[in-house]
């Protein structure tokens, strides 16, 4: 879910095969819940991990940046133009990023029909 809307991003074969597998050790309906109650994890919960490594690790001794969660998904994005064929709207669809224009969003979704397109899970896998 993200800004109040459900988004759903496909699984390879050997993924979900890998999660199905797993799923005797399952303790919640997520695939990752919150270890500290079972819920599904906080907007929060990435950042809670980053701020720690930011303090501790030694890249800030020497000067480097902070890791940040946008820093993440701008790596991803770099990583798919840089190193694959996959056009930027799917990249942006897979970090459920917003189709820049409203006309393409539109167009997007009626010819998607809000399900996830064969590129989509290709990248996934």
């Amino acid at each position: 879910m993200k800004g109040g809307k459900q988004h759903s991003t496909p699984l390879s074969k050997d993924s979900d095969f890998k999660i199905n597998r797993l799923s005797n050790l399952r303790t919640s309906e997520y695939v990752f819940p919150n270890l500290s109650n079972g819920q599904h994890l906080l907007k929060s919960g990435m950042s809670s991990v980053l701020k720690p490594m930011n303090k501790t690790h030694e890249w800030q001794g020497k000067g480097g940046p902070n890791i940040s969660v946008h820093g993440f998904r701008s790596t991803f994005g770099d990583y798919i133009a840089d190193n694959t064929t996959f056009d930027g709207a799917v990249a942006e669809h897979a970090l459920a990023q917003k189709t820049p224009g409203t006309a393409v969003a539109s167009y997007q979704r009626q010819h998607r029909g809000g399900e996830v397109s064969l590129k989509d899970m290709l990248l996934i896998t």
